[in-house]
């Protein structure tokens, strides 16, 4: 009985058209693809994304959602719109391309210094992923195009692990439970190295207030919140 609500970023219909009284206007729209894009503003994200053929498991779990519900096909598409800085631990620790002339498919996406060969910059690019289920309703992903017979990765997403979270949520202030912190994964559910909640506010609350329960924890978050 919760309403859960989405915004696709783009969704391509096909017009039924219907003509009466010599006008011919629109009768219905019918969804045909999806896409969800994400612009990408940090090197680390694009390292993943780029090079590691790793598209964030948030990112793939909206777009996911979608196309479930919408029950079309669904691209997952990354821009990167600005030239960005490549830190020297990156190549140090041969994260990257090693020289220009590297055979690696995204060495020309780097723009390299010509003095002392190494990597100085990414350049703008854009990446589409394919998403599909599978007949079990595990989520997979593809770069677009690759006909490759090992193309599709699988993920640790689901439809069923989608109805879990939303039923868990929507009965968290019933049952009074906090449930589990979210855990820092990679698609394919491997841990990664760093904390979401390092990047959330509400960490410090939750380090203090978690292990007194449900409703100290919410008195608290609001009681903050208020003074912002």
């Amino acid at each position: 009985g919760t309403r859960v609500t989405g915004r696709p970023d783009l969704v391509i219909c096909r017009p039924e058209v219907e003509i009466a009284n010599g006008e011919t206007r629109i009768s219905k729209l019918n969804p045909t693809l999806g896409m969800e894009i994400k612009s990408i503003a940090s090197f680390w994200t694009a390292k993943s994304i780029l090079f590691e053929g790793q598209p964030k498991l948030s990112n793939l779990t909206q777009a996911a959602h979608y196309m479930w519900k919408l029950e079309i096909p669904w691209r997952l598409v990354y821009r990167q719109y600005a030239n960005l800085i490549i830190p020297d631990w990156a190549w140090l620790h041969k994260q990257l391309p090693r020289s220009a002339s590297d055979p690696n498919p995204y060495t020309s996406h780097i723009k390299w210094n010509k003095k002392t060969g190494k990597p100085q910059e990414l350049l703008p690019f854009e990446l589409v992923y394919e998403l599909e289920f599978s007949e079990e309703g595990q989520l997979h992903y593809k770069l677009e195009g690759n006909t490759s017979d090992n193309a599709w990765q699988g993920t640790i997403i689901s439809k069923h692990s989608m109805i879990r979270y939303y039923e868990f949520l929507s009965r968290m202030g019933e049952k009074k439970e906090l449930g589990p912190r979210p855990s820092t994964l990679d698609a394919g559910g491997a841990k990664l190295g760093y904390s979401l909640c390092s990047y959330c506010p509400l960490e410090p609350i939750c380090n203090t207030k978690e292990s007194e329960g449900y409703n100290s924890w919410l008195t608290e978050v609001k009681r903050v919140g208020e003074k912002k």
